[in-house]
């Protein structure tokens, strides 16, 4: 018993360390170098510290080797008492340092969202100034200054004008009640404002502005019946190689009104004025004299000829207008796609055979929907262009058509290679009198052409040699100011809002 007494006496508990602590306060506020200097200070520690620990740790493997195992957790303590000291000195010298960062980047951000609201609430106050900002007028030869942007209302109330209020009066004219029309009638210098314009009416600045009594204001009314007033049709020029819609028909309104006050009935009101339609009769003339020409093709498509014509066409770098009849197309189906695959254009030409100045409206416009409709299904060609037969397209075949074609071609030149003159004469009668805008006539099918496709390379050069370009109709057409581009496009059709005439007025020009 005193033997193990003894033992344990000499084996004494060994007295903890306290961790060292640094003797310099790491300040976060220090310099750049002083924070440098306190820092490798610091580092010095921690490796002295780190050393320590290993010869502690050592120290303790050797003792729980040589002690027994009942006094492995006190020494053990040996070596943990080491780690707070590490841990303080860590925090000591990157904690405060990445707080200040943190704390400035806060900041940073704090300081440019607030100059950001600033400028804002800046330029928001300036343009409320700006946009509110009061104006000099004059009203009835007396200056006012007045916000801009102030209603008519608004400046009559402000000039202290005292005028006489207009009427109630019936839809026939009569006194209902004195005193409850429109307040002011109202000029802008010389000029007098209509109701809808005095509502619109708002001040900029400068503007001389004049108040008058009220006018009378016409009681409301219920609309018992009504009626179209068609448009009519009216002809513009005397005549050319073209004719096209320049402006489509628009129908009017003529109502019957009961008043809601007086009972009144007034019949043949005009609510909605009708717009003529207006068909131009003229040659093209391209803008700025521009050189073009256009060569149209009729008769086809051939199986013997349209392709020669087409080749030629296409080595010359020239383009046409191929008039395609239905049957023609029924018969060579191939040759017609392909021209509509080419460069050149297809249009609409009507049966041979059918004179359309002689038809009825009915027959007439079952031949123009038959040749139009059947085109587009054959081979895809929406064209509102026509060739009539023989080019004749009289004013009241115009006004039988509906509004189905919106343009006409004929020609001002004709090669006149239907009578087979030689090659020679077409070309000699092809290019006389050509100018810019001409539409040459030539055939590609309806009998032998083989005259024409010899002719055409001389055609094409000779034009071309002269500063000529050749370009299809709707090219053509587009050169031209006057003509509207919808027509010029080759598909114009009769707008929902348009109504097509039923009576020719005299020529407007």
């Amino acid at each position: 018993m005193t033997s193990d007494s003894s033992n344990k006496a000499s084996r004494r508990k060994p007295t903890k360390r306290e961790p060292a602590r640094p003797t310099t306060p790491i300040d976060p506020h220090y310099s750049k170098l002083t924070r440098k200097s306190t820092l490798g200070s610091t580092q010095h520690r921690v490796s002295s510290v780190k050393e320590a620990q290993a010869q502690n740790r050592m120290e303790v493997t050797q003792r729980m080797e040589a002690q027994p195992s009942d006094n492995e957790g006190e020494v053990q303590e040996q070596y943990i008492g080491f780690e707070p000291l590490l841990h303080e000195t860590h925090r000591r010298v990157y904690g405060n340092e990445s707080g200040k960062r943190a704390s400035v980047t806060a900041d940073s951000k704090f300081a440019l969202i607030a100059a950001l609201v600033a400028l804002i609430v800046f330029f928001a106050g300036g343009y409320y100034l700006w946009s509110h900002r009061p104006v000099r007028i004059t009203v009835n030869d007396s200056p006012l200054e007045i916000r801009i942007g102030s209603t008519l209302d608004e400046v009559y109330a402000a000039s202290g004008a005292a005028n006489t209020p207009g009427n109630l009066v019936s839809l026939g004219g009569n006194l209902l009640e004195e005193g409850t029309g429109y307040r002011y009638s109202s000029n802008l210098g010389d000029q007098p404002l209509s109701l809808e314009e005095m509502s619109a009416f708002r001040v900029h600045g400068g503007e001389v502005l004049w108040f008058g009594d009220g006018w009378d204001r016409t009681e409301d009314y219920d609309v018992a019946s009504y009626n179209d007033i068609p448009p009519r049709l009216a002809f513009e020029g005397e005549g050319g190689a073209v004719g096209y819609v320049k402006q489509w028909g628009v129908a009017g309104r003529q109502e019957t009104r009961v008043g809601k006050v007086s009972g009144e009935t007034i019949e043949g009101v005009t609510a909605q004025d009708s717009r003529d339609c207006i068909v131009a009769l003229r040659d093209i003339v391209p803008a700025n004299e521009e050189r073009l020409v256009a060569i149209a093709f009729d008769g086809g498509p051939d199986a013997n000829y349209t392709e020669s014509c087409l080749q030629i066409l296409e080595q010359h770098d020239a383009k046409a207008t191929f008039f395609f009849s239905v049957d023609n197309v029924n018969a060579n189906l191939e040759q017609a796609k392909k021209v509509v695959a080419s460069s050149s254009q297809v249009c609409c030409k009507t049966n041979p055979a059918v004179e359309l100045t002689a038809l009825g409206q009915d027959d007439l416009v079952a031949e123009l929907n038959h040749t139009h409709d059947t085109l587009a299904d054959l081979i895809g060609v929406d064209s509102t262009i026509l060739r009539p037969t023989n080019g004749a397209f009289s004013h009241e075949t115009w006004l039988m058509s509906q509004g189905i074609m919106a343009a006409t071609v004929a020609w001002n030149t004709n090669g006149l290679d239907w009578t087979t003159p030689g090659a020679e004469a077409i070309v000699e009668n092809a290019l006389a009198g050509v100018r810019p805008g001409s539409v040459i006539s030539l055939l590609d099918g309806g009998g032998d052409r083989s005259q024409t496709v010899e002719a055409l390379p001389a055609i094409i050069e000779r034009l071309q040699a002269d500063g000529y370009r050749l370009v299809t109709i709707s090219e053509l057409l587009a050169s031209d100011p006057e003509v509207p581009a919808d027509v010029a496009s080759g598909n114009a059709h009769m707008p929902a809002d348009a109504t097509w005439p039923v009576e020719i007025v005299e020529s407007v020009g």
